[in-house]
């Protein structure tokens, strides 16, 4: 019984991540020529990662939701617009892959479904000048862009 009240409040609190039912689908692919361990490295050092107070409840919200996709986290970008970016990235030996699952701002999550083209096209371009242009840096190589 006492599983069961634990996993209630855990899915009323999680339920706050107003994602509704079904897949999160995914803005393209980034694919890097690298190993996951060293992928995971370089994510790992983003000053992206560090998500203010104000969303921090949101971002372990979604990550622990979404905790089946095994590598996930959220990334934060402070100014026009002030948005929070949830990823998920995978890898093997010779390659590692990362895209845009979500995007919080407003006050919720949005998925790429929610999106015209244009903003589509907003989101993709920040995602490869802030995160994966760093990546690229840190790593040496270079990603290809998968739609």
């Amino acid at each position: 019984m006492k599983k069961i009240v634990i996993l209630f409040v855990l899915t009323i609190i999680f339920s706050r991540c107003n994602i509704g039912a079904g897949t999160l689908g995914s803005f393209d692919d980034r694919r890097f020529p690298i190993k996951k361990s060293d992928f995971v490295t370089a994510v790992d050092s983003l000053t992206e990662k560090q998500i203010p107070d104000k969303w921090k409840e949101t971002a372990t919200g979604i990550e622990h939701t979404y905790e089946f996709m095994k590598e996930n986290t959220c990334l934060y970008l402070k100014d026009n617009p002030e948005e929070m970016y949830f990823v998920s990235y995978n890898g093997s030996q010779k390659a590692s892959v990362i895209s845009v699952r979500s995007v919080f701002k407003g006050g919720r999550w949005y998925t790429k479904n929610d999106f015209d083209k244009s903003e589509i096209e907003r989101i993709e371009k920040r995602f490869d000048e802030e995160i994966i242009e760093q990546i690229e840096r840190k790593t040496r190589t270079k990603a290809e862009r998968i739609n």
